[in-house]
C-alpha cells in the first residue's frame, strides 16, 4: 500500500530534493498511490521510502545528494506465459516512477524485456528513461520522475504489440539498475495493472467486408444481380463491446433484394463474432464503379476528428511555409514506402527536394473545439530520415509536438519524454548547431517505418479541459551542421486522430466499391468482296463498332489466312471462297459478317530440252491449264530485250545456255508463268596438267598423275608412254607399276557427248630410288683420343649427289647442320669441330640423325657410335718393395694404370741410378702382369743405406693426337740386413746325385 510510506526526513528535503518541496514546500513526501486498488509493485526499501538501500546510515556523510554504500540492481519478472496457437499478443501496464535528473538516460536504468526461453536469455523491449542528459541548470540532488524535471510523478499508461512472439513460452521482466552509487535517494519504479492477452485490454472490432471488386458479364449479361455483400465482425479486445449496430447505405440505382438496412449485433463479448449477408440488385443500365458505405457503430463509439492527408483543400492543417512542411503523397515522396491511409500525407520536405539548414517550419492545426469532450487524445503515425550525430541520444534535425489551449502559448507535448506520448521522443537537438529547437526532447532519429504514437489523456493529466478549444503544432527544426542535407532526409506524418476515447470502437465508416460493366454490342463490318488472280494476296478487315474491347476476333474458314483471330488478316485462298468474321466483346456480346473471293486461276508448265549441243534447236511447249480465253503466250530469254517467240512451240538454234520463260495472260490479266534453263553443252575444254610438273624429278612414292577438271568434261582418258591405260571421271590417277629411274611421257583427253579435247604431253622422270652410304672414317666407334678438339670425320656418298640441307649431326644432344664452320661437307666428307674442347674423361656420343641425296632418299635409321677422351697420362699407382728394399732384393715391380684409354706397355722404360752406376730397361726387359710391370735388379751390387733413384717412362692408348706420357721418378732405400746364416761346409757331389740340405733356411733378424 504505497502511499502509507513516507521518505525519510534526513532525505527529504535537505540531502534530496523532490517537487513537494520545490513546488509546495510540504513538510514531508510520501509514495504515490496504487494506480487503481490499494497495491502496486515497487522497487525500493520501505525503512526509507527510496532506493537508496537498507544499508542507509541517518545522517551520515553517505546521504549527501542521495548517495548509496553501493550500485543496486532489481527484477520483477512474470511466470510463464504459454502464446501457443495465439497470432497475435498484447501487452499493458501503467508505471509511475521518479529518479535522478543526472543522465537520466544513462543511470537508474527502467527497461522492460521478454524471454523466449524460460528466462536463460533475455531481451531488451524498451527503456522508460528518457533520452536525455541534462540542463546546466538543474542540480545534482534533484528529481526527473514521470511526470517531468522536479515535477509530480503520474501514472502513465504503456502498451505493447508482442506479436513477433507469438507461439513461445514467453516471459516478461521489469528491470532497474542505479548503475552506481550516487543520487539514489528518489522514489524509484512503480508498475501497476499489468495486462497481457491474444487481444487488447479493452473491446476492439476488427471487420471484414467481403464483394465482387467486379461484376463481369457473361453471354452478355452482367452477373451476378444481385450480388452478396457480407460483414465480418469480432471483438478481438479483453472486454465486452455493447450495442454494435451495422447500417447499410446503397448508393443510387442500386436496391437491398434481401436483408435489413440495419443490422443490430446486440453485445459482443471477447472473441465473439458475427456475420451478416445483404444482397444487393441494380439496374440494368447501371455501370462504372458504384460504393457502398456501411456505418458500423457501438455504445463506445467516440466524437473523432480525422485528417488522413488525402485533401489539402479540406485539410485540418496549414503550413508555415507552403510546399516545404506540407501536405504531399506517394507520386512525389516515393521512400516513406507505404503510408498508413490512402497515398496522402504530410511532413518535410513536401516537394522531394531539400530544407535549408539552421531554420525550423511548422503544421499547424485549426483550432478544434473540445464540446462534448470528457476524454482527449491525440494520436498519429510518423517516418523519419534524418541525419543522424555520432551520439545515440542527440541529432541535428528533429520534430516535435505542440498544443496551445484557447489560443494561448505553445507547450510542448510531454517536454520531458515520459510517456505522455507514447513512443516517446527519441533524443534531444544538439546545442551549438543553430537548430532552433535546440536541447529539446525530439522525434531526431531514423524510423524507416511508419509509426504509431499515442497520447495519453490530455484532460485526464490536466493539460486542457472539456468545451476548451485546442491547437496542435509540429514543429520541424534543421541544424547548421554540414554541407547541403541529402535529398534522403525527412520527416512526414500520416492519419492525425483527435478522440474522446482511449480506445474508441468506432463509429467506423466502410465502404465497398463495385465495378460494373457498360454493355454495349458490337457492330461488325467486313472488308470488302473482290476477285484475284491465284496466289495474290488481299487484305481483309473486319471494323468493330461499339461494344466493350478487348474483342475476339474469328475468321472462317482459316486455311490461307496469316492472322485468323485478327481483325486484320492477308487472305491467299486457292478457290473461290467466302470468308465469315465473328467479333466477341469482353462481355460475350457478338456480331458477324461475310465477304467472298472470287480466284481466277490459271497455270502454264513448260516441257522440252534442258541439255542442247551447240548449234543444235532447242524446242519447248507451253502446257496451259485454267485461265478465261483468248490467252496471250509469248516467250522470253534471259538476257533478250524482246520477247523470242510467240504461242504455245518455240523453236530456236542455241548458242548458249540460259533462262527460258514462257508467260502466259488471259483476258481477266491474271498471269501464269513458267521458266526453264536450258544447258549450252559444248565441248569440253583442255584438261591443264597439275603432277608432275613438266620435265619434273618425282620419288616413286609421288608417282601420280593429276590435272583441272575442264569445264563441261564428263570424263577422261589416262594415256602414258602412248598407251590407254584408265577411263575415269575423276582427275587424280596413281602409276599401277612405277620403276625407279625411268623416263615418262602422258596426256590427257577431256570426253562429254558433244566430242573431245587433249591435253598436251607432259614429261616427267622418276628419281634413283637409293639411299647415301654413310662411313666412320675417325673416330672410331668406343676409340680413345688424346685430342682436346678432336674432328669427327664422317665419309658420305651417293652417285646423284648429297643434299647438304638434309644433314643432321647430333653430338652430346646438341644438332648441328652444315654450317661451313662447325660442320662442313667437302669432297664427300663431313667434317665437325668442336665449338669448346672436350673434357679429360668425357663420353662424346655422336649420331648423324638424317642426310638424303639430292632426290630426297633419306637414310632409314641414324648412324650412332660413341668415343672417348683422354688427356691425362698413366699413372703409378704402387711399387713393391717400397720405401725400403734388401740390398740382396731380386726384383722390383712398378703397378701403373690408365682408367681411360689403359697403358701401351710396349712404350715403357725403366732407368735405376744407384752406387754401382746406371741402368735403362726397355721392353723385352720388363715383365708385364696386368698393371704390374717388374724388373730384375739381382745383378745390382747394393749397399745398405744408399738411395736408389727410379725413373718410369710409359704411354697411354690414346689416338689421334700423341698420347699421354707418364715420366716420373721416385727414390727407393736399400735397408741394412741384419741377417745370420749357418751353412754346410763343402760337398763334392757326382753328377746327377741328388743331395739333401735339410730343412728350409731360418732367419735370425728382420725377414726381407
Amino acid at each position: 500500500n504505497p502511499h502509507t510510506i513516507q521518505v525519510h526526513d534526513s532525505l527529504y528535503h535537505e540531502r534530496v530534493t523532490l517537487p513537494e518541496w520545490a513546488i509546495d514546500h510540504r513538510t514531508a513526501a510520501f509514495l504515490p498511490q496504487a494506480h487503481s486498488g490499494t497495491h502496486a509493485w515497487w522497487c525500493g526499501s520501505i525503512s526509507n521510502g527510496t532506493f537508496i538501500g537498507d544499508e542507509y546510515t541517518y545522517p551520515g556523510a553517505l546521504n549527501d545528494g542521495g548517495k548509496s554504500h553501493c550500485w543496486m540492481r532489481a527484477g520483477l519478472e512474470s511466470p510463464t506465459f504459454n502464446t501457443a496457437g495465439l497470432s497475435r499478443i498484447y501487452m499493458s501496464f501503467w508505471t509511475w516512477w521518479e529518479v535522478e535528473c543526472i543522465d537520466i538516460y544513462k543511470y537508474d536504468l527502467m527497461e522492460v524485456l521478454i524471454s523466449t526461453d524460460g528466462g536463460g536469455s533475455w531481451i531488451v523491449l524498451d527503456t522508460l528513461n528518457p533520452p536525455f542528459t541534462r540542463l546546466s541548470s538543474w542540480q545534482r540532488d534533484q528529481s526527473y520522475s514521470s511526470g517531468g524535471y522536479l515535477e509530480y510523478g503520474r501514472w502513465v499508461f504503456w502498451s505493447y504489440d508482442l506479436t513477433p512472439y507469438a507461439g513461445h513460452n514467453i516471459k516478461v521482466q521489469f528491470r532497474f539498475d542505479t548503475k552506481d552509487r550516487f543520487y539514489n535517494g528518489f522514489r524509484g519504479w512503480f508498475i501497476d495493472d499489468f495486462y497481457i492477452s491474444s487481444g487488447p485490454q479493452h473491446g476492439e472490432l476488427r471487420w471484414q467486408l467481403d464483394a465482387p471488386e467486379r461484376l463481369n458479364a457473361r453471354d452478355c449479361r452482367i452477373q451476378p444481380n444481385p450480388f452478396d455483400l457480407t460483414l465480418k465482425v469480432i471483438n478481438i479486445g479483453g472486454t465486452d463491446v455493447e450495442d454494435v449496430m451495422a447500417i447499410v447505405m446503397p448508393p443510387s440505382g442500386m436496391t437491398l433484394a434481401a436483408g435489413n438496412d440495419t443490422v443490430r449485433f446486440g453485445t459482443m463479448h471477447s472473441l465473439d463474432s458475427a456475420e451478416y449477408t445483404w444482397q444487393i440488385a441494380f439496374d440494368d443500365t447501371l455501370y462504372g464503379y458504384r460504393c457502398i458505405n456501411i456505418k458500423l457503430t457501438s455504445s463506445d463509439s467516440a466524437k473523432n476528428i480525422l485528417d488522413d492527408f488525402e485533401n489539402p483543400d479540406s485539410g485540418l492543417f496549414t503550413p508555415s511555409d507552403i510546399g516545404v512542411f506540407d501536405y504531399t503523397n506517394t507520386s512525389i515522396i516515393t521512400r516513406a514506402g507505404t503510408p498508413p491511409s490512402g497515398n496522402g500525407f504530410a511532413g518535410i520536405p513536401a516537394s522531394g527536394g531539400t530544407y535549408a539548414e539552421g531554420d525550423e517550419w511548422t503544421l499547424t492545426s485549426e483550432p478544434i473545439p473540445l464540446t462534448g469532450f470528457t476524454e482527449c487524445y491525440i494520436s498519429f503515425y510518423y517516418w523519419a530520415d534524418l541525419r543522424n550525430y555520432m551520439s545515440a541520444i542527440e541529432g541535428i534535425d528533429g520534430a516535435i509536438v505542440e498544443i496551445s489551449i484557447n489560443g494561448g502559448d505553445w507547450m510542448q507535448l510531454d517536454l520531458y519524454a515520459t510517456g505522455l506520448l507514447n513512443p516517446t521522443y527519441t533524443g534531444y537537438i544538439k546545442s551549438d548547431i543553430d537548430n532552433p529547437l535546440e536541447l529539446k526532447l525530439a522525434y531526431c532519429k531514423d524510423q524507416p517505418y511508419w509509426t504509431y504514437v499515442k497520447s495519453g489523456d490530455l484532460i485526464g493529466m490536466g493539460l486542457v479541459s472539456p468545451e476548451d478549444t485546442i491547437r496542435i503544432r509540429f514543429r520541424f527544426g534543421s541544424g547548421d551542421y554540414s554541407t547541403a542535407p541529402s535529398t534522403s532526409n525527412g520527416f512526414y506524418i500520416d492519419k492525425f486522430l483527435i478522440s474522446s476515447s482511449s480506445n474508441p470502437v468506432g463509429p467506423f465508416m466502410l465502404t465497398r466499391c463495385v465495378a460494373i460493366p457498360y454493355l454495349s454490342r458490337p457492330n461488325v463490318e467486313a472488308y470488302h468482296d473482290a476477285t484475284i488472280c491465284k496466289d495474290d494476296i488481299i487484305p481483309l478487315t473486319a471494323v468493330v463498332y461499339y461494344g466493350m474491347p478487348p474483342y475476339s476476333v474469328e475468321w472462317t474458314p482459316a486455311t490461307g489466312l496469316t492472322a485468323p483471330h485478327s481483325a486484320f488478316t492477308l487472305a491467299m485462298p486457292e478457290t473461290t471462297s467466302t470468308y465469315m468474321v465473328t467479333v466477341v466483346d469482353y462481355y460475350g456480346c457478338t456480331d458477324t459478317d461475310s465477304v467472298t473471293i472470287i480466284v481466277d486461276t490459271i497455270s502454264v508448265a513448260i516441257s522440252g530440252d534442258t541439255v542442247v549441243c551447240e548449234g543444235d534447236t532447242l524446242m519447248l511447249v507451253a502446257l496451259v491449264t485454267g485461265g478465261i480465253p483468248p490467252l496471250n503466250i509469248s516467250w522470253n530469254k534471259s538476257g533478250a530485250p524482246t520477247p523470242i517467240g510467240f504461242g504455245e512451240t518455240l523453236r530456236v538454234e542455241l548458242h548458249d545456255s540460259g533462262w527460258f520463260i514462257c508467260t502466259v495472260v488471259d483476258s481477266n490479266l491474271c498471269m501464269a508463268e513458267d521458266s526453264v534453263f536450258v544447258s549450252m553443252l559444248p565441248l569440253p575444254d583442255e584438261p591443264i596438267l597439275i603432277h608432275p610438273a613438266e620435265s619434273e624429278s618425282i620419288d616413286i612414292s609421288m608417282a601420280y598423275l593429276e590435272w583441272f577438271r575442264p569445264s563441261h568434261a564428263d570424263s577422261f582418258i589416262v594415256i602414258v608412254n602412248g598407251e590407254t591405260l584408265a577411263t575415269l571421271d575423276t582427275t587424280v590417277f596413281w602409276l599401277p607399276s612405277p620403276y625407279c629411274n625411268n623416263a615418262y611421257d602422258w596426256q590427257i583427253i577431256a570426253i562429254n557427248e558433244c566430242g573431245s579435247t587433249a591435253s598436251t604431253v607432259g614429261h616427267f622422270r622418276i628419281k634413283p630410288c637409293g639411299a647415301p652410304i654413310v662411313e666412320i672414317v675417325e673416330p672410331k666407334d668406343s676409340e680413345w683420343t688424346s685430342c682436346a678438339a678432336k674432328q669427327i670425320i664422317i665419309a658420305i656418298s651417293d652417285s646423284d649427289g648429297i643434299d647438304t640441307s638434309s644433314i643432321r649431326l647430333r653430338v652430346n644432344s646438341t644438332i648441328y647442320s652444315v654450317d661451313g664452320i662447325r660442320l662442313r661437307f667437302v669432297n664427300d666428307t663431313l667434317t665437325f669441330t668442336p665449338p669448346t674442347p672436350f673434357s679429360d674423361g668425357e663420353t662424346v656420343r655422336v649420331c648423324l640423325d638424317s642426310v638424303a641425296d639430292r632426290h630426297g632418299n633419306a637414310i632409314d635409321l641414324p648412324v650412332c657410335f660413341i668415343f672417348g677422351v683422354d688427356l691425362s697420362p698413366p699413372l703409378i699407382t704402387g711399387v713393391i718393395p717400397y720405401p725400403i728394399i734388401s740390398r740382396i732384393e731380386r726384383e722390383l715391380s712398378i703397378i701403373v694404370v690408365d682408367s681411360f684409354s689403359g697403358v701401351d706397355t710396349s712404350t715403357a722404360e725403366i732407368s735405376i741410378d744407384y752406387s754401382g752406376g746406371h741402368i735403362t730397361y726397355r721392353h723385352s726387359a720388363i715383365s708385364v702382369s696386368g698393371d704390374t710391370m717388374t724388373v730384375d735388379i739381382s745383378s745390382l751390387r747394393l749397399t745398405s743405406g744408399e738411395s736408389l733413384r727410379v725413373c718410369v717412362k710409359v704411354k697411354d692408348e690414346a689416338l689421334y693426337c700423341p698420347p699421354n706420357e707418364l715420366d716420373s721418378c721416385f727414390h727407393v732405400v736399400v735397408g741394412h740386413c741384419a741377417l745370420s746364416a749357418a751353412v754346410c761346409g763343402g760337398i763334392n757331389a757326382c753328377p746327377g746325385l741328388s743331395i739333401n740340405l735339410g730343412d728350409a733356411v731360418v732367419y735370425s733378424g728382420a725377414r726381407p
